[in-house]
């Protein structure tokens, strides 16, 4: 009995971070059905292949992976974006959120994240490597923070991040 393959495509403008990535992911499982090396390439492959996941960089020439993004999850919303990128700072974490990204990973993550992503994405829930949710709680966590993201939290949830943050538990 054969299950259905989870259809991939891969956005990154570096030619050895495509294939590394196809490299790791089971053909068993996951059928890579595009790749492109900038983003107005994979809003195209997106149109015409329709994958189930794209595995997003976000700095790449033409258009970026953020306004990328922003175009497939408008366009396509059954189609879900993971960022995997080296880039850490809260403004490209916020803007990849904003933009309608299921994920953000750092190039970094390791095998079992990436399928982690992947999996979590299929089931519609968000997933964020360490050095993401830890950025994520601080931007929450920060009073003053101007920073605007696509969560649907109410105030309670969110003195709650700020007190996880700053170490509380339900024991204390």
């Amino acid at each position: 009995m054969s299950t259905k393959k989870i259809r991939i495509a891969v956005a990154d403008d570096h030619q050895i971070c495509r294939d590394g990535l196809i490299s790791m992911l089971d053909p068993e499982q996951y059928e890579v059905v595009g790749e492109a090396n900038n983003g107005i390439t994979i809003v195209e492959l997106a149109k015409q292949i329709m994958p189930d996941i794209i595995l997003m960089d976000i700095q790449m020439p033409k258009m970026d992976g953020i306004e990328a993004t922003k175009i497939i999850s408008h366009r396509f919303p059954s189609i879900k974006v993971i960022a995997l990128t080296m880039h850490w700072q809260n403004g490209y974490i916020t803007e990849m959120i904003d933009a309608g990204a299921s994920g953000y990973l750092l190039k970094t993550a390791l095998k079992h994240e990436i399928i982690e992503a992947i999996q979590s994405a299929l089931k519609f829930k968000q997933y964020y490597c360490k050095t993401t949710t830890s950025s994520l709680a601080q931007i929450l966590k920060n009073k003053n923070s101007k920073t605007k993201l696509a969560f649907n939290l109410s105030d309670t949830e969110i003195k709650i991040i700020k007190l996880i943050c700053d170490e509380y538990s339900s024991d204390s």
